[in-house]
């Protein structure tokens, strides 16, 4: 099928980055009845069985009660499960991945507006720090939360977590991934490794025009390279540092010369590496489990790579790396019908709306579930 033009896009989109929350940006309970939330929103029809939550420090351990709650009428937790069953106990005594299976699976519609809850018990409760990411800015919603006397809004913070759909999935619970930690990696030609990146398996035929990453202070030109599931390289661009602005974790994009159409279900990579004994450096997130990662961006296969001295690659898949591609088309499929399917829009996003249905379009292949602004 032809291949539609779209407006120029970064996908993954780090633009809005986040980082995992240090002790400071994690949502400290430590008293009997505190509570940690997620107000959010199902991104899809179908029934929630688990929720995957990261502790980062435990310094007393308990039984966390884990909650499905709908919203009262201010936006936050009403303490009511969302149906009956709708909860779950996990004992946790140190830091890690914990998974709260819940008594009974419980229905959504895609849309619906419900609070992931995370409580110390009435007695024998604990302290511990549930894993937050760390916003660079304000985010309207999906929101956090603590309580202890009263709910009070966390508004650049995330709680992480990921929710288990019984049909789709591992799906992240707002709009942030649930990861663990930051890495910054500072390295030349005489590292190991000297090339580091991401592979891709994309769900669909797309234009890759140009690269996007998360923009670090480096000394060396950083030379840019895309490579085919034969390590033919497809694209490739040198930048010298001193065409970026000075300073760390900025938005950055650069073109290729000329435009690259990715196969769905094809393995491409995306690498950066200096051209000299002069550093780069470049940001990864941690994640606990490899199916956090490609949950996060939608994709069958993305995880981070590397290796040195042009050998062999070794994938990271608990691993991503801060870089992706810029888009400018998307497979267009003819088969769609000219009328759309419209359906109504219910709040989702980073300040938007999510359909409560898909809307697809005449002659177009794209399937919209939310509007942010």
């Amino acid at each position: 099928m032809p291949i539609a033009s779209i407006s120029p896009l970064a996908y993954p989109d780090f633009r809005n980055v986040w980082i995992a929350g240090a002790d400071a940006g994690s949502l400290l309970i430590n008293a009997a009845d505190e509570k940690a939330a997620l107000m959010t929103q199902a991104r899809v029809a179908d029934t929630i069985t688990k929720l995957h939550f990261q502790v980062r420090t435990v310094s007393t351990g308990a039984d966390l009660l884990i909650r499905v709650e709908s919203l009262d009428a201010t936006g936050f937790p009403s303490g009511t499960l969302l149906a009956v069953g709708a909860d779950a106990v996990v004992t946790v005594s140190a830091a890690g991945r914990f998974t709260a299976t819940l008594t009974t699976p419980v229905s959504v519609t895609q849309g619906q507006f419900f609070a992931i809850v995370i409580a110390q018990p009435a007695t024998s409760f604990g302290s511990c720090n549930i894993n937050a990411l760390t916003l660079l800015a304000n985010h309207g919603f999906p929101r956090s939360a603590l309580f202890t006397a009263a709910w009070a809004g966390v508004n650049n913070v995330h709680m992480s977590v990921t929710i288990e759909y019984g049909t789709a999935g591992i799906i992240p619970a707002s709009s942030h991934p649930a990861y663990i930690a930051d890495t910054s990696f500072t390295f030349n030609t005489g590292s190991t490794p000297d090339e580091r990146g991401n592979v891709f398996v994309m769900p669909t035929r797309v234009r890759v025009i140009g690269v996007c990453w998360r923009s670090y202070t480096s000394t060396g030109d950083l030379l840019f390279k895309l490579y085919d599931a034969a390590d033919v390289v497809l694209a490739s661009l040198t930048l010298d540092p001193a065409f970026v602005v000075t300073g760390n974790n900025l938005p950055a994009s650069v073109l290729f010369s000329a435009s690259v159409v990715l196969e769905a279900g094809v393995a491409y990579r995306l690498t950066v590496q200096s051209t000299s004994a002069s550093n780069i450096v470049v940001t990864a997130s941690s994640f606990s489990d490899a199916a956090d990662v490609g949950g996060l961006l939608g994709l069958n296969t993305v995880q981070a790579t590397e290796r040195t001295d042009a050998g062999a690659w070794t994938d990271q898949p608990t691993s991503l790396l801060w870089m992706g591609f810029v888009l400018d088309g998307i497979e267009q499929d003819t088969t769609v019908p000219a009328e759309a399917d419209v359906r109504d829009g219910t709040m989702y996003g980073v300040g938007g709306v999510e359909f409560t249905g898909s809307l697809a379009g005449g002659g177009g292949g794209g399937r919209i579930i939310g509007i942010c602004n």
